[in-house]
């Protein structure tokens, strides 16, 4: 069948369940899961289905699939409760499960008072539920709940975990904790995009100063790093190859360094159509439009757009250059 509802599922299920075919009822039930179908009355059919043939409580992808199911059709997390204390041997992921079902709902705080049973338990731990944590937090602006699930990560040696500290650096940023998230990210030793994202929209909200130092410092950093690299480029004898040259032109224009990469572009042996609209772009997108339609002229007289024709193919690159090329100069 080219579409399957909630009524097809059940059929299928119904059907096979009235034959005590149960092995065959229940094998339709992931297909069920993959096709997306998540109704309370088929999700109610099939738990009935695993209490039969006694896999509910012992099967972790039965039971997890359930509390889903349950927390994600009905109006309140009862039946996803009773299907978790019903569970012999919890999981990290019926946990986790539990936490999120919970937080996604919006009730932050029953997911943090499953969080905390988790530990007086000793249930076993999941990176992931400790970042479900910090959102329930940063969801009703806790700063103070949030400091506890920091020092549960640190304790349990997950701070070196770079998404659970990026998920701890937002919470931090939305309960306006700015002296908490400013040292977080300055011991941090791994960073990435998302961590100076996180740090820059957190403190747009609060400061937009600092947030403009913070782009600033986090652009002067990817330059330094850029920098490094380009010494390492040179000491080795591969600048002169027409591929690195244009990833190097490419990095300085887009950390706003368009003397670099100006230079480069200068001392190029040979260019091809990639270089010229990098260096072009680069001066467009700072605001440099004058250079930019002098440079575009100037290849136009270099011939390659000739050469370019005559070959039937354009080099990727060519993108773009109306905009670079439209603007007003400084």
């Amino acid at each position: 069948m080219p579409q399957r509802n909630v009524v097809t599922w059940t059929a299928m299920i119904t059907s096979n369940n009235s034959r005590n075919n149960h092995m065959r009822a229940w094998s339709v039930f992931p297909q069920m899961l993959r096709d997306g179908v998540k109704a309370l009355s088929c999700g109610q059919l099939v738990h009935s289905l695993a209490i039969k043939i006694g896999v509910q409580g012992s099967s972790v992808y039965v039971d997890n699939s359930l509390m889903d199911m349950y927390a994600t059709c009905c109006d309140s997390m009862d039946r996803a409760r009773m299907v978790f204390d019903d569970i012999t041997t919890k999981t990290d992921v019926c946990w986790t499960t539990l936490i999120t079902g919970y937080t996604h709902r919006g009730d932050a705080y029953g997911g943090l008072r499953v969080f905390r049973q988790m530990f007086l338990e000793e249930g076993a731990l999941s990176l992931f539920s400790f970042s479900i944590a910090a959102r329930a937090c940063a969801s009703i602006g806790s700063g103070i709940l949030g400091k506890q699930v920091h020092a549960e990560v640190v304790k349990h040696g997950f701070e070196s975990n770079l998404p659970v500290m990026n998920s701890i650096l937002d919470m931090y940023c939305k309960c306006h904790c700015e002296s908490e998230a400013k040292r977080l990210f300055s011991v941090m030793t791994h960073k990435d995009t998302i961590t100076w994202n996180t740090l820059i929209a957190g403190f747009e909200a609060l400061d937009s100063r600092e947030s403009l130092c913070i782009f600033s410092r986090m652009v002067s950093e990817v330059l330094y790093c850029g920098q490094q690299l380009h010494g390492v480029i040179v000491r080795s004898g591969l600048d002169n190859y027409l591929e690195i040259s244009n990833a190097l032109i490419y990095m300085y224009a887009k950390c706003g360094n368009i003397a670099d990469s100006r230079k480069i572009f200068s001392k190029m042996p040979c260019t091809n159509l990639v270089s010229w609209t990098s260096m072009i772009n680069g001066y467009g997108d700072h605001g440099y439009g004058k250079d930019a339609v002098e440079l575009f002229n100037e290849m136009i007289r270099s011939g390659i757009m000739i050469r370019i024709l005559q070959g039937g193919s354009f080099d990727t690159g060519y993108e773009g250059l109306d905009d670079a090329t439209s603007g007003e100069g400084r």
